[in-house]
């Protein structure tokens, strides 16, 4: 009798994750065709190649900041995937609004982006650097009602013999 019903169960399960899957599977077709993130992001792959660039003529000028929105699983799971992915979106658009010509963005997986950006100067004029683009980020429009979003930074500052992305990415972080 006991076997049975572990065969029952095991079933279910089966079936569950059948259709978890094509939901899954739907919702990545969609995303194809430009429901909710179709935005021109440049990617890892994008970033690297403007990084290994950057080490050949100018490190010493730029920093690659790693950059993370805090809570983001939270805000998934309070407000829904879609409204997940409108973050991602409105959160790279801000960013790429506060850059400079010469300095380059890309989102690195879900709620992670990297950012190649120049020097401003000393510690000091780094420090206020960051300042400002937490709030660019903080102070976007809220037309949804979700809130302020805050995030977390790091920073690596080039050298002018510098490690190779992953190792700058990592220094970053």
């Amino acid at each position: 009798m006991k076997h049975i019903y572990s065969k029952k169960v095991f079933l279910c399960f089966i079936l569950l994750l059948k259709e978890a899957f094509a939901v899954k599977m739907d919702k990545a077709s969609d995303m194809k065709t430009g429901d909710i993130i179709m935005v021109d992001m440049k990617d890892e792959k994008w970033v690297r190649e403007r990084y290994e660039e950057i080490c050949r003529t100018n490190p010493e000028e730029y920093m690659l900041i790693s950059l993370k929105i805090k809570r983001f699983r939270v805000f998934n799971r309070l407000f829904g995937r879609e409204a997940g992915d409108k973050l991602i979106v409105k959160v790279y658009r801000a960013i790429s609004e506060f850059l400079k010509e010469g300095e380059y963005l890309a989102r690195i997986s879900g709620d992670y982006y990297n950012l190649l950006v120049k020097v401003p100067g000393d510690y000091d004029d780094i420090f206020h650097y960051v300042i400002k683009l937490n709030a660019q980020i903080r102070d976007m429009p809220d037309e949804e009602g979700f809130g302020k979003i805050y995030t977390g930074m790091g920073a690596y500052l080039l050298t002018k013999e510098p490690v190779d992305f992953l190792t700058a990415q990592y220094n970053a972080d």
